[in-house]
C-alpha cells in the first residue's frame, strides 16, 4: 500500500523544489552499481563481440538475409522480434547494431511492422490492431487483453500525445508507417514507470543508422474525399545518421446511437423513460512531421535529438432526438438537438539524448530529456428546437480548451558482472496540464451571455519521482531470472482558480517485480512473471467543477480519488521452429480501489457521472498465439484470450458482476503469385465489464491487397472494415438509472494507392529485390532464424 499524505494547495515554485528534493533519494539507487563500473578510455579498436552463452538451433546455421535500409527480413504478418537475432549479450541487454532488429527481453515481447502493408499504408490504429492482445476501436481507444487501464510510451517515454484524452485522436493521426515496431510488456520490469494496470505498450517510431540512402513514399486515396500520404526518409554516412518523416492524412466515419434509459424511483410527474437516437458525422484532417539526427562522437560514445510536431483537427455535425414519458408514458418532453463542432489542436515535442558504451558494448550510461505538449479547442456550436414540455429554440456556445505539457527526464547506467546484468536509473516526469470551459447563450438579439455555472477552469500538476534496480542472472545452463524494484514518490496539486478550490496529495508506492525463464530446448521455453502496478487517475478525474457534455449529461471529477493498484501473475509456454509458433500464456490479475465511472439520475432530470473509487475487481484467463504456413501460399495467425472477470458492484446494489469474455484474431496472408499478395484480418474486442453494467463485443475487419509494379513500386488496395461488424451495446444498471445503448459504425471505406521504396537494395537478394510486403510467413514469437543467443531471453 502506498504512504500517502494530503495537505493545501502550495505554489507550483514551491512544489516543484520540495518535489525535486524527493527525487535525490531515487538517484541512490544509482549508487548500487558500485565505484567499480568504469569505462576504459582506449583509443578506437574493432568493436569486441559480446560475450553470450552460444545455444545456436539448427535453424541458425544459415546467415541471415540481407535487406535494404529500414526494410528488414520480411513477413507477411506482424514478425514478433525474438531472441533469435545476433543481438543480444549474455545478459540479455540489446546492442544496437547496424541493420539488426531489437530482440524479444525477458519482460516483453516485440512486435515488428515495417513489413506489414496495413499497419505501413494506414494510421497508428490500425498498426496496432495488427499486434496480438492490442485492440483500438474505431474512436482510437485502446485496450490490451480488452482492459484500457494501458500505458502507451512512445520510444520508452512518457508523451503529451498519449496523456488522458489526447491519446485516441492522437493515435488515429498518426501514421502507421512512421511505428518500427511495438513492444508488449504485459508485465512491463522496473526500468518502466509503474503506471498502466494492464501493462504498457510501447511506440518504437522508425530510426535508421544503416549506411546509405532510404526514401519511403506511400500515398492511399479513399471514398467520400478520404486521403493519406506519407513519406520516410533516412542518410547515413560516417558518423552521423539523419531521419525523418511527413504525413498527412483526412477521413472521416458516421457513428450511430440509439439509447433507452429508465429512472428508478423518479419523483411524480417527472421523466421517467427516455428514448434518443443520434447520428455523428466526424471527418478529421491532420499532418506531422518528425525528424532525428544521431551522431558518434566516438565509437563508445552517441548524441542523438528528436523533433516532432503535428496539427490535426476534428469536426462533426451531430443530430439527436429526445423524447420523455412520465410514468403514464406520455410525452412530457420532446425536442432536437443539433450540435457543429470543431476541435483543431496543435502538437509538439522535442528530445535529447546520450549515450556511451564501455570497451564490452555492454555496460552503458544514457542520458535522456524530453519535452511534448499539446494545445487546442473543442469549439461546439449547438441548437435544442423544443417542442415539449413548450415550444421554443435555445442556442448555446461552448468552448473547451486544454494544455498539457510533460517533461521527462531520466539517467540509466547497465553494468555487467560476469555473465549477468544490473541495471539501474532515475527518472523525473512531470505533468503540467490547463483545463478552460466557458458555456455561452446566444439570443435571437443582443450580446452573447456567459452561464456563470457551466464556466470553470482546472490547473492540475504532478510529479513522479522514480529509482528502480533490476538484476538479471544466469541459474544454471537452462534457467534465467530477473528481478527489480522501482520506487515511486507522486506529488499532485490542483487549483479552481474561479472559486479558490484546491487540493493536493503525496504517496510513495514501491513496485516489485520479478521473471524467470526456462529453456526446455532451443525451441522451446517456460516463462513466469509478477508485477506490481499503479493506475493514477487522469487530471480530469480530478475535476471538481461540473462540465457539461449536453443538456442532460454533465461529468464532474473527485480530488480524493485514489490510485488504483493491481498484482499481476503470468505463466506461459512457448515454442517455434520450422516456420511454426505457439504460445500459450495463463494469467492472473487483482485489482484494488478499481477507479470507475459511477452515473446517476438528479432531480432535475440530468444524470451526473462521476469517478469513484471501487473495491476490488480480478481477472484470470489463458492467451494464445499461434501461427503456420500451409500449402507454402498460406500463412495463418490467429490470437484469442479468454478470460473471466469479478467486480465489485458500487452504490446500495450488494455483492459482484461477473462473467466470461472472449477476445481473438485471425490473420491469413496469401501469396497469389511471387508479386501478388492478399491479406485478411477479422477480429473481435471481447465483452468488458464495469461495476455497473458491461459492454458487449465489437468486431473489426480488413482487407489488403499488393501488387508489385516495379522492383521499387507497389500497388496497394486496402477495405476496411468490409463485413461491417463493428457495434456493440452497452448495459448500465444503477441506483438510479437503467440504460441500454446501441451503438454501430459506418465504417466500409475502400482505399487504393502506392508505395515506393528507393534507395540501397539488399545485396544478397536473388533476382528482384524482396517485396517488403511479401516473405517466408509470419514466425511467431520467435522470429526469423538469426544467430546465437542467451537462453531465456
Amino acid at each position: 500500500m502506498p504512504t500517502t499524505s494530503h495537505s493545501v494547495h502550495q505554489k507550483k515554485s514551491q512544489t516543484f523544489k520540495s518535489s525535486i528534493s524527493v527525487s535525490a533519494w531515487t538517484l541512490a539507487l544509482i549508487s548500487v552499481s558500485g565505484p567499480n563500473f568504469a569505462f576504459a578510455q582506449t583509443a578506437p579498436e574493432a568493436p569486441k563481440p559480446p560475450q553470450v552463452r552460444p545455444q545456436v538451433s539448427p535453424a541458425t546455421q544459415s546467415p541471415p538475409t540481407q535487406t535494404s535500409p529500414n526494410e528488414p527480413t520480411t513477413t507477411s504478418a506482424p514478425t514478433a522480434v525474438t531472441d533469435n537475432a545476433p543481438s543480444t549479450t549474455a545478459a540479455g541487454a540489446t546492442v544496437t547494431v547496424t541493420g539488426e532488429r531489437n530482440t524479444n527481453r525477458i519482460d516483453r515481447q516485440s512486435y515488428d511492422l515495417r513489413s506489414d502493408v496495413t499497419a505501413q499504408t494506414g494510421n497508428a490504429g490500425d498498426a496496432l490492431n495488427r499486434v496480438p492482445s492490442v485492440n483500438v476501436d474505431s474512436e482510437g481507444n485502446i485496450s490490451l487483453r480488452g482492459n484500457s487501464n494501458v500505458n502507451v510510451l512512445i520510444n520508452g517515454r512518457a508523451s503529451a500525445l498519449m496523456r488522458g484524452e489526447n491519446r485516441a485522436a492522437a493515435i488515429l493521426a498518426m501514421s502507421g508507417g512512421d511505428i518500427e515496431s511495438v513492444e508488449v510488456m504485459n508485465n512491463p520490469g522496473a526500468q518502466f514507470s509503474s503506471e498502466g494496470s494492464s501493462g504498457i505498450i510501447n511506440l518504437v517510431m522508425r530510426r535508421n543508422r544503416r549506411p546509405g540512402k532510404f526514401l519511403s513514399i506511400t500515398a492511399m486515396a479513399g471514398e467520400d474525399d478520404r486521403y493519406n500520404f506519407s513519406t520516410t526518409a533516412s542518410y547515413t554516412k560516417d558518423k552521423i545518421s539523419l531521419s525523418g518523416g511527413l504525413s498527412y492524412r483526412q477521413d472521416g466515419r458516421v457513428f450511430k446511437n440509439i439509447t433507452s434509459s429508465d429512472r428508478k424511483n423518479a419523483a411524480p410527474g417527472s421523466v421517467v423513460h427516455t428514448d434518443q437516437s443520434a447520428r455523428v458525422g466526424g471527418r478529421r484532417e491532420g499532418y506531422s512531421g518528425n525528424f532525428g539526427i544521431d551522431y558518434n562522437l566516438s565509437q563508445h560514445q552517441t548524441i542523438g535529438a528528436q523533433l516532432n510536431f503535428g496539427h490535426r483537427t476534428f469536426g462533426s455535425h451531430t443530430s439527436r432526438h429526445y423524447l420523455g414519458y412520465d410514468a403514464n408514458n406520455l410525452f412530457i418532453s420532446d425536442y432536437v438537438f443539433l450540435s457543429d463542432s470543431d476541435n483543431p489542436r496543435n502538437d509538439f515535442g522535442l528530445a535529447f539524448n546520450w549515450e556511451y558504451k564501455g570497451d564490452n558494448f555492454v555496460d552503458t550510461l544514457k542520458a535522456d530529456l524530453r519535452y511534448s505538449n499539446s494545445q487546442g479547442d473543442s469549439v461546439f456550436y449547438d441548437n435544442f428546437d423544443y417542442v415539449l414540455p413548450t415550444i421554443r429554440v435555445v442556442n448555446e456556445n461552448r468552448v473547451n480548451s486544454s494544455n498539457t505539457t510533460n517533461w521527462v527526464a531520466s539517467f540509466d547506467v547497465i553494468k555487467a558482472l560476469g555473465d549477468n546484468l544490473l541495471t539501474t536509473g532515475a527518472q523525473v516526469t512531470i505533468d503540467d496540464n490547463q483545463f478552460d470551459n466557458v458555456t455561452m447563450n446566444i439570443p435571437t438579439n443582443g450580446a452573447p451571455i456567459i452561464i456563470a455555472n457551466r464556466t470553470n477552469s482546472f490547473e492540475y500538476y504532478q510529479i513522479v519521482s522514480a529509482g528502480y534496480a533490476t538484476y538479471q542472472w544466469y541459474l544454471g545452463e537452462k534457467w534465467i531470472g530477473q528481478i527489480g524494484l522501482r520506487v515511486e514518490n507522486t506529488d499532485i496539486n490542483t487549483l479552481n482558480p474561479a472559486n479558490g478550490l484546491s487540493s493536493s496529495s503525496n504517496y510513495t508506492n514501491a513496485n516489485p517485480s520479478a521473471f524467470l525463464t526456462y529453456n526446455i530446448s532451443d525451441t522451446s521455453k517456460i516463462r513466469a512473471s509478477y508485477s506490481h502496478r499503479l493506475q493514477r487517475p487522469n487530471p480530469q478525474d480530478l475535476n471538481p467543477t461540473i462540465v457539461y457534455n449536453d443538456a442532460e449529461n454533465f461529468t464532474i471529477g473527485n480530488p480524493n480519488l485514489r490510485p488504483q493498484e493491481t498484482d499481476a501473475f503470468e505463466l506461459g509456454y512457448e515454442r517455434s521452429g520450422g516456420g511454426k509458433s505457439l504460445q500459450i500464456r495463463g494469467f492472473y490479475r487483482q485489482n484494488e480501489n478499481v477507479i470507475t465511472s459511477f452515473s446517476r439520475y438528479l432531480p432535475n432530470n440530468i444524470i451526473e457521472t462521476s469517478r469513484i473509487n471501487g473495491n476490488q475487481s480480478n481477472s484470470s484467463g489463458i492467451e494464445f498465439n499461434v501461427s503456420d504456413k500451409f500449402f507454402d501460399k498460406l500463412n495463418v495467425s490467429l490470437n484469442s484470450t479468454f478470460s473471466r472477470v469479478e467486480i465489485d458492484k458500487i452504490g446500495l446494489n450488494a455483492g459482484t458482476i461477473s462473467g466470461n469474455t472472449v477476445s481473438g484474431r485471425l490473420s491469413l496472408d496469401y501469396t497469389i503469385t511471387p508479386k501478388d499478395r492478399l491479406q485478411l484480418m477479422v477480429g473481435t474486442q471481447g465483452r468488458q465489464y464495469t461495476p455497473q453494467g458491461y459492454s458487449t463485443a465489437m468486431g473489426m475487419s480488413n482487407i489488403t491487397y499488393s501488387r508489385q509494379l516495379a522492383p521499387f513500386a507497389f500497388l496497394v488496395v486496402n477495405y476496411n472494415e468490409p463485413f461491417a461488424i463493428s457495434k456493440n451495446r452497452s448495459i448500465t444498471d444503477s441506483n438510479t438509472i437503467y440504460s441500454v445503448s446501441q451503438r454501430s459504425v459506418e465504417s466500409r471505406v475502400l482505399y487504393v494507392g502506392f508505395r515506393l521504396m528507393l534507395g540501397t537494395r539488399p545485396s544478397g537478394a536473388r533476382g528482384q529485390p524482396a517485396n517488403p510486403f511479401q516473405g517466408p510467413g509470419p514466425s511467431g514469437p520467435h522470429g526469423p532464424p538469426g544467430g546465437m543467443r542467451p537462453p531465456g531471453m
